[in-house]
């Protein structure tokens, strides 16, 4: 008997425990606001949770990152103490459904330190939105929608999309997110950063922010576009605070109105040769050199481009070619017009042939259907045929002598696989491949007397130690933590005397953001219980009631207690000694292990690519050199032979008349140049004067040096006479001979005139500003391919003109004759600098 009643007892007492533990949801039920942030809790009395409790996904809810909370208590009834708590789980959420609908959150069974506990369903029903005290309809306060094109569009046409976002400016305080949208079935490129403009409707000023982007729609059909959600922060009036007053701020979610897009069907039947290409593209072919041997390679490009539907192209038509030529595997390469760009790009395709005997050959034409959506027709895009002529074995090149250093005028020193003379001497190309890649080189000095080598060689040693304790004190106070406080702390002091003199919302402003740093408060928007000291904190409230209430002015005794405030704050000062931290003295030891652990996926250097026969990494490197230094004549010739040997003449004799310009007494740039103009004379037009057999005595007088050098000639003449004018005039009042100045201006004299005549002849190529035309190119009135309307020529290759601003890769050029327009920047090349 008394082991039952013992049992009896333990089975009320777990009774007891388990009715005392429950799982609720606050508030157990209602209405949720559609479009604002709002909480609701999971309660768990006398347990808690073994994890954050992770609720399924519901249509028409959106939760947020839960935050958790716990409370306990201590009852003493009738002489007995009884403890409690209470764990709280938080949940934002948002409803996104239509009005009136209601939506439940089903039943749970949360594993807690107790013993599972289930949770009963909860049903709210969405309500509209109201925002402030005036309980205004959020519909009337903050907008979104779609704005599709105007008309229906064709399947797989690319059309411009916009979303606009209107919201009242006496509410409006920011944006809380980035656009959330699911574009599918659209295919869309990424949204740029907005746009916000002010309209007035229907009486009430409105802050309108824009997004703009490109969209296509694969699949034909009636598409409705799925709602896109955004969180906008408004400001819903002024809570006090208590001498001052602060902004009430209050998140809801925006979303768009329906918005629908009708896709036509492509028609039907398509032609034959459709490959699904939808857009305005050109289709163009070049093969270079149409007059070869046997065994020169021939390269036909074949290359596609335009706006439209490039997702869904994937390789360009195939080419026929006679069983006489050797064919390399062809790679293309995709080239989007700008970064991010989905739907403007350039396909190009490269194709060697080798021909293996001679004859006459014919290459293409090439034919691509496309559909173009401008005119609702499709259309076939022809390239121009070429014939090739392959003549016998090609002849071997006699090999260039065993010594070909040669030094130019401007002092740097190359390796010209020609004649080894000391004066510029006529170069005549008859080789048909280019020559040996320059090394980089560098001007060399005489040697030292010993003695002084002897009492030299110690002296750079002191100055390492002394330089690195500089450096490390230097270190120091830049890496000291405390240093942004202490400029946080001057600029205060700065703002505060510039308020008393006339307060601004900036000023306000600026006062905070350094308020904020020099409390190290990392948060996005402080709040007065942020700061540590109440003094701070109330001064804040009160600037936020200064910049959020209308009519309140900056009080003489805010100014006051900020000042006091701020002189009371101790800021910790720099000390010397932190120099001898292991980061202000070693500084380097990180970049050395980087360096150290890159050195394996460290590309190899452009001459060893060239030697190797990987002209286009070659190239590539020597571009990025030409890149950041445009005047760097030896990279630019080495690009030139890259080119070359890719069989890319129009680009290659560009590069090597702008190298040989800017080293004309180099033998190396003089032969390439002779050897580029050979094969593509029309780039060359300008240039080919100054490299031909038998030049004229004016063009083998400028060669001697560069346009820069002759400038300085020319100034070093101006002053040689201004010299000598005043050793004439000191003549006439002491015993100096007037023979000697008279002389000497002379020398000046005919100096002055030798630079003039040369730099006649550099005439056309002296501004800064010029640029070469390398290739046949369509100069536009406007920098854009899509207007259709806008007037258009052509420029042939090798025009020299000088160029303006620039616009998203497009240049604007000047003709000689004074004619203006756009090109793309990349077939332009710079004489002087990178356009």
């Amino acid at each position: 008997m008394i082991r039952l009643i013992k049992t009896l007892l333990a089975l009320c007492c777990l009774a007891a425990t388990l009715d005392a533990q429950s799982v609720v949801w606050k508030p157990a039920g209602g209405t949720l606001a559609k479009g604002e942030t709002s909480a609701i809790e999971l309660v768990f009395e006398d347990c808690a949770p073994k994890e954050t409790p992770v609720l399924p996904a519901i249509d028409g809810l959106q939760f947020g990152s839960p935050s958790t909370s716990r409370r306990s208590s201590f009852n003493l009834i009738n002489g007995s103490a009884t403890r409690s708590s209470t764990v709280t789980v938080s949940y934002p959420v948002v409803a996104t459904a239509p009005l009136g609908t209601a939506i439940t959150i089903p039943a749970l069974n949360i594993a807690t330190d107790e013993g599972t506990v289930r949770a009963a369903p909860v049903t709210f029903t969405v309500a509209e939105a109201t925002v402030g005290d005036n309980r205004a309809r959020l519909a009337d306060v903050a907008r979104s929608r779609f704005i599709p094109p105007p008309v229906s569009v064709w399947q797989g046409q690319v059309f411009a999309l916009g979303y606009a976002l209107e919201v009242d400016k006496n509410y409006f305080y920011q944006l809380g997110s980035h656009l959330d949208w699911q574009p599918a079935p659209l295919i869309i490129e990424d949204w740029p950063q907005p746009d916000s403009t002010e309209i007035l409707q229907a009486g009430v000023r409105k802050i309108r922010i824009n997004y703009r982007t490109l969209a296509l729609a694969p699949t034909a059909g009636e598409l409705s576009l799925k709602p896109a959600s955004q969180l906008v922060n408004l400001n819903t009036g002024t809570t006090s605070f208590g001498f001052f007053g602060r902004a009430q701020l209050e998140q809801y979610a925006v979303t768009s109105e329906p918005a629908a897009i009708t896709v036509k069907p492509l028609p039907s039947p398509a032609p034959a040769g459709f490959n699904g290409a939808v857009g305005d593209f050109t289709l163009t072919a070049k093969a270079v050199p149409l007059d070869a041997q046997v065994g020169e390679p021939v390269t036909w490009t074949l290359t596609l481009e335009g706006m439209g539907n490039w997702p869904s192209i994937n390789a360009l038509p195939s080419r026929e070619v006679s069983k006489d030529f050797r064919v390399v595997q062809p790679q293309a390469r995709r080239t989007p017009a700008r970064e991010g760009a989905l739907f403007q790009a350039t396909l190009s395709e490269d194709v060697v042939l080798i021909p293996t005997t001679p004859g006459t050959h014919t290459l293409g034409p090439v034919s691509l259907v496309v559909f173009d959506p401008a005119k609702g027709e499709y259309r076939t895009l022809t390239t121009e045929k070429f014939t090739v002529n392959v003549t016998g074995v090609a002849a071997t090149p006699s090999p260039a002598p065993a010594a070909p250093d040669t030094t130019s005028t401007d002092g740097e020193t190359s390796s010209a696989p020609h004649a080894t003379t000391t004066g510029p001497a006529p170069v005549k190309s008859t080789g048909v491949i280019p020559l040996d890649p320059l090394p980089a080189a560098a001007p060399v000095a005489a040697p030292l007397p010993t003695a002084r080598l002897v009492w030299l060689l110690p002296l750079p040693f002191a100055l390492p130690p002394l330089l690195w304790l500089v450096l490390a004190l230097r270190r120091s106070r830049r890496t000291d933590p405390a240093r942004p406080l202490r400029e946080a702390r001057d600029r205060l002091s700065r703002t505060l005397d510039q308020i008393a003199e006339q307060a601004t919302p900036e000023l306000v402003r600026a006062w905070r953001d350094d308020t904020a740093r020099l409390w190290r408060l990392d948060v996005a928007t402080p709040t007065p219980r942020d700061f540590p000291d109440p003094v701070w904190g109330a001064l804040w409230a009160e600037s936020e009631r200064v910049l959020y209430r209308r009519g309140t002015a900056i009080a003489p005794q805010w100014i006051a207690q900020a000042r006091q405030a701020l002189a009371l704050h101790a800021v910790p000062s720099w000390s010397p000694l932190q120099l001898f931290r292991a980061r202000n003295l070693f500084p380097w030891l990180a970049t050395i292990a980087l360096l150290l652990a890159a050195l394996p996926a460290l590309p190899a250097q452009p001459a060893e690519a060239y030697a190797a026969g990987d002209f286009a990494q070659a190239g590539e490197a020597w571009r990025a050199r030409i890149q950041e230094s445009p005047t760097d004549w030896s990279a630019r010739h080495n690009l030139s032979l890259a080119l070359a040997q890719q069989n890319r003449w129009d680009e290659a004799a560009a590069h090597a008349a702008v190298a040989w310009l800017q080293s004309p007494a180099s033998n190396a740039t003089r032969w390439q140049l002779a050897l580029a103009a050979n094969k593509s004379p029309k780039v060359a037009a300008a240039f080919a004067p100054f490299v031909v057999e038998h030049p004229r005595a004016v063009d083998q007088l400028a060669r001697l040096a560069g346009p820069a050098r002759w400038q300085f000639v020319l100034i070093a003449a101006a002053a040689m006479a201004a010299t000598a004018l005043t050793l004439l005039v000191l003549s006439g009042y002491t015993r100096f001979a007037a023979g000697w100045a008279l002389g000497l201006f002379c020398i000046a004299l005919l100096t002055a005139a030798t630079a003039t005549v040369a730099l006649r002849a550099y005439a056309p190529f002296l501004p800064r500003d010029t640029v070469l035309v390398w290739r046949e190119a369509t100069l536009r009135s406007v920098p854009t391919e899509a207007a259709k309307e806008q007037q258009t020529t052509t420029v042939k290759p090798g025009t020299l003109a000088r160029v303006g601003k620039d616009f998203l890769g497009w240049s604007q050029i000047v003709l000689p004759d004074g004619q203006t327009g756009w090109l793309r920047a990349t077939d332009l090349t710079g004489l002087w600098a990178n356009p």
